[in-house]
């Protein structure tokens, strides 16, 4: 619950609020039992600061260990995990409607077998959960907060490129970090 929670964060631009597991008890005589107060929602992250983690979260998807998500068909991020021996696996993902967790793993401790993981065992059970979730949701992608800036970067050096380099890729940056050196052309010698 706290790890969901805590991409959740991620999800709704910084702002953290309390899970419950509870929302309602009725009594014997239909009458409600009041629940404790929750704590108050807050902002943990800068919104800013939010959406670069969402955006780093998002490669997991076409380049990383949760390339099965793809199959969604919409803007998704997350987070796949095995434990050692393949006791657990697990992946939380989001959406910009919707955060979800999976979690596998036996009571008994013994491993899931020595080829599973979250990305093969955990993330094709996420999508099959969000497609039922967003099936009427139109696709929409993460929001960008202002203070978020994109750069074209060249990605073996981290440094800025001004033409079409091959295997260049637009990244995100906070306002005022983005690289300011450029690189040299791939064919330049030291």
């Amino acid at each position: 619950f706290e790890l969901v929670n805590a991409f959740a964060t991620f999800d709704a631009g910084g702002r953290w609020a309390p899970w419950r597991l509870v929302e309602k008890i009725v009594g014997p005589r239909w009458q409600e039992i009041p629940l404790p107060a929750a704590e108050a929602p807050r902002e943990a992250l800068e919104p800013a600061s939010a959406y670069i983690m969402t955006s780093l979260l998002e490669s997991v998807v076409p380049d990383g260990t949760a390339t099965a998500a793809r199959a969604l068909g919409r803007p998704s991020a997350g987070k796949t995990g095995t434990s050692n021996d393949a006791r657990d696996a697990w992946f939380v993902g989001y959406t910009p409607e919707l955060v979800a967790g999976v979690w596998l793993g036996f009571d008994d401790n013994r491993s899931l077998g020595r080829r599973e993981s979250g990305g093969r065992a955990a993330v094709p059970i996420w999508v099959r959960v969000m497609e039922t979730a967003l099936a009427d949701q139109p696709v929409t992608a993460f929001p960008v907060p202002p203070g978020v800036v994109t750069a074209r970067i060249d990605p073996p050096s981290g440094l800025l490129v001004t033409d079409d380099r091959e295997g260049a890729i637009d990244e995100v940056f906070l306002e005022g970090t983005a690289p300011t050196e450029v690189a040299l052309p791939p064919d330049t010698l030291d």
